[in-house]
């Protein structure tokens, strides 16, 4: 008797596409991938997630990324070139859920910001992760360079 069998997670057939770095967004396409997600982490060609250099506690590498990464795979893309630009465009368009946590207004110069992705998929789910704004109180104290206040 195989006692071993597989159950089904919530997120079980959910693709998630995520331009991410440091903390937040891998925490947050953590908690999809354990949930039974497959989540496609797109990483820079110069050495990915800079998380990557945190310590190397675990097995040579940074313990950080390993607790925040698990269970996803990863692709290399360099988001300078059109070519791979068009190639995150076509993962996100194929993606039910699209994460990033990049700069402010990057992924719309990118053509990757939520009103473009969204009219050309109306199921998918947008998630932007940004400690900092571009107007208001949040742009503010990133300008006066204290944080943001909770």
């Amino acid at each position: 008797m195989n006692t071993h069998i597989k159950k089904p997670l919530p997120l079980d057939g959910l693709l998630v596409v995520s331009l991410e770095q440091a903390i937040a967004a891998p925490f947050l396409t953590r908690q999809l991938a354990d949930l039974g997600a497959r989540v496609i982490k797109v990483e820079r060609p110069d050495g990915g997630d800079f998380a990557r250099a945190y310590d190397q506690r675990a097995a040579g590498m940074s313990s950080h990324f390993v607790w925040v990464n698990r269970g996803k795979q990863s692709v290399v893309l360099d988001l300078k070139l059109a070519r791979d630009i068009e190639v995150v465009k076509a993962m996100a368009l194929q993606a039910d859920v699209f994460v990033q946590n990049l700069a402010p207004g990057a992924s719309e110069r990118m053509g990757l910001g939520h009103g473009t992705l969204m009219q050309a998929n109306r199921r998918y789910c947008c998630g932007h992760v940004r400690l900092f704004e571009r107007a208001g109180s949040a742009a503010a104290t990133r300008q006066n360079g204290r944080g943001i206040p909770y």
